[in-house]
């Protein structure tokens, strides 16, 4: 996979461009990235794209964590969440 450089990504947000650009030069099979043009854009250059939700998901379901407590901290930060995804995953993990 290779990016062409004329394609600077230019819809996306300075954060976004930036890890897609070093997933492409790290040679990365995946992306951590949450905004959704950001996600659909690294999608179509061939990347899986995780996101922080499914992130913490998973590391609930290991008992890594407590997915409420995870949420309790992210709902501190500027993220941004799917209210109806975090619902369902709340309930899952109750």
């Amino acid at each position: 996979m290779h990016i062409n450089p004329s394609n600077k990504l230019e819809n996306l947000d300075y954060g976004e461009r930036e890890a897609i650009f070093l997933a492409e030069e790290l040679g990365a099979d995946a992306i951590l990235i949450d905004e959704k043009d950001g996600r659909r854009e690294a999608a179509k250059l061939g990347f899986i794209t995780i996101g922080t939700l499914s992130v913490l998901d998973r590391a609930a379901d290991t008992g890594l964590i407590s997915f409420a407590e995870a949420i309790d901290k992210l709902r501190k930060t500027p993220f941004r969440e799917p209210k109806q995804i975090v619902e369902a995953l709340l309930n899952k993990h109750k």
